[in-house]
């Protein structure tokens, strides 16, 4: 059963984006060095996904991947990058803060960026209840 998930998703600069990744041919990835939340929450993404398409996508744990050398590369498509801003040069404005996410495309990649572990866990479960909502509809 392969479908495309479209999520709908307000940004920092609240207007509207919608973008479809297939997530059935994600690979949800993390870095070894980051929080063990983090690897945590690429599993249960993981299961989510699953239970709604019956198709579970691959995890991969790196020791030092940054998503900005995943955008130049290219060479993969259909990422969920998880990491909190500790361990990414991107989305620098979350340093410092409590409790908060980011969610951004690139392509077919999807970077889910937190401003500590519990707020890429926050991240995590709104990308989850995207994909529920969209088999629920």
């Amino acid at each position: 059963m392969n479908k495309t998930f479209c999520f709908i998703i307000l940004s920092s600069l609240c207007c509207i984006t919608a973008f479809a990744v297939d997530l059935t041919r994600a690979t949800i990835v993390w870095q070894t060095k980051d929080a063990p939340l983090v690897g945590q929450m690429a599993q249960l993404l993981a299961d989510d996904i699953q239970r709604v398409s019956g198709i579970r996508p691959a995890l991969e744990q790196t020791p030092d991947l940054e998503p900005s050398t995943l955008r130049v590369k290219n060479s993969r498509e259909n990422i969920v990058f998880l990491s909190t801003v500790k361990h990414t040069s991107i989305h620098k404005e979350l340093r410092g803060t409590w409790e908060r996410f980011v969610i951004d495309s690139h392509g077919n990649n999807i970077y889910i960026t937190g401003s500590d572990p519990r707020g890429l866990a926050y991240g995590g479960l709104h990308v989850s209840e995207a994909v529920a909502l969209v088999f629920l509809s």
